[in-house]
């Protein structure tokens, strides 16, 4: 690691968070998946159907650390199996010190420039768990802690499509937004010690790398970003630190951001790099995330299996189901790019294998829309009419694409959508 950080962090990671922890208790069944780095598991929840879209988090470590100190430091798989959530804590790579870290922005952590895909081994990692496991794309959310919060931001700004929200500790964005290419709105929580001497709050470097930005800049910065109303100081200070007698942490919002994202800061006075947090932290970060879904309209349901672009194909739609509005648009993604298929729609729910995955959609009456081409980004679209015959308030109708993945080859299908109409 960075030689001006060697000595100093021991003791400020592991003296101020981690003197009494202990690994939490093995609740969930696991998975194991591998892109190329070795094993990592994934903590199934006890309550996971196959059939029903499951949410996804993943822990990125601070430097010195490793999946596993850093769950027994942020307790967060027990909150996982009771909310029935995946889970998985991989490990960044080790520098020539001997200090597992990752290549995250360019103030963090990389010093020696090996230049290491840390971006892609997360994203092909989120590939890898969803070829085997039904995740819901409205709920995929990155979790972080310093230079892993670091990553985390770098990863919305690249890919942001892929999440929900970002929850870290320590972990700024990028201190020039023109390294932030970022697309999407992502909901945002960043939680910050203001004595913290090892990733400033107001801001920093380490010796020979660029600057990061502080805590206020990174929340100014996304909740502006999102559209987001002004900062609102007014909600209620919380108790999260064992240390800081009362409550010691001030909570600044910024809401109602595109797509219904937030943005908020966690300004634990008196906290240092790693606080050692009370019972109140891990269900209260984990609420802000279940608070923080993607937008989307309907409900998703049934399997889709894998096609040609590695990823099961999904249903997901935008705008609203509004029949006066007339705006809603059905979206196939993770299609392979380019292929030609079709949505179609009855007022039945199926799970009846079919081509190369399973029909979810039945009925008497069902119809075939028209005909959709993905893009580059193996996306299809296609602008409901509502308000024609069938398509009124108070009707549900479920939603299903088919295309042919390959010449010759059977059909494939996307898993289906749920849309009950409003007025």
């Amino acid at each position: 690691m960075h030689p001006a950080l060697r000595f100093a962090l021991p003791f400020l990671l592991l003296g101020a968070g981690l003197l009494g922890f202990c690994p939490t208790a093995r609740a969930q069944t696991t998975i194991q998946v591998d892109v190329g780095r070795g094993p990592v598991t994934v903590y199934v929840p006890s309550s996971y159907d196959p059939a029903e879209r499951t949410p996804l988090l993943v822990l990125l470590h601070a430097i010195l650390f490793d999946g596993n100190i850093q769950e027994a430091y942020f307790k967060l798989r027990p909150e996982a199996e009771a909310r029935g959530i995946l889970y998985a804590y991989p490990d960044g790579t080790v520098d020539p010190t001997g200090t597992r870290f990752w290549n995250a922005t360019d103030a963090c952590c990389d010093f020696y420039g090996s230049g290491v895909d840390d971006e892609g081994y997360v994203l092909n990692l989120i590939d890898a768990i969803e070829r085997v496991l039904n995740v819901d794309p409205r709920r995929v959310w990155l979790a972080g802690h310093s230079n892993g919060g670091f990553l985390a931001h770098r990863l919305i700004c690249a890919a942001g499509e892929r999440f929900a929200a970002l929850g870290n500790l320590a972990g700024p964005t990028w201190k020039d937004p023109a390294n932030c290419p970022a697309t999407d709105a992502v909901s945002v929580l960043h939680v910050h010690g203001t004595i913290d001497p090892v990733v400033l709050y107001a801001g920093g470097f380490y010796v020979g790398m660029p600057p990061y930005p502080g805590a206020q800049y990174t929340t100014d910065w996304w909740g502006t970003f999102n559209g987001c109303d002004p900062v609102d100081k007014s909600a209620p200070w919380m108790d999260l630190s064992s240390l800081v007698i009362g409550k010691e942490t001030q909570v600044w919002q910024w809401k109602n951001g595109r797509g219904g994202t937030g943005v908020e800061l966690w300004k634990m006075h008196l906290a240092q790099h790693s606080p050692v947090f009370n019972s109140n932290f891990a269900p209260r970060f984990m609420d802000w995330f279940e608070d923080h879904p993607r937008a989307g309209v309907g409900t998703g349901f049934c399997e889709s299996h894998v096609n040609s672009s590695g990823r099961p194909a999904r249903m997901d739609a935008e705008g609203s189901a509004s029949v006066s509005a007339a705006d809603l648009t059905l979206r196939a993604v993770a299609l392979p790019p380019g292929v030609t298929g079709g949505f179609f729609h009855g007022e039945e729910r199926d799970a009846t294998p079919f081509g190369q995955g399973v029909r979810c959609v039945e009925g008497g009456s069902l119809r075939r829309l028209l005909l959709a081409e993905a893009d580059g980004t193996g996306t299809a679209r296609y602008a409901l009419t509502v308000g024609a015959p069938g398509f009124l308030a108070g009707t549900t109708h479920h939603f299903q694409f088919l295309f042919r993945d390959g010449v010759g080859s059977l059909p494939g299908m996307t898993d289906g959508l749920s849309i009950t109409f409003l007025p």
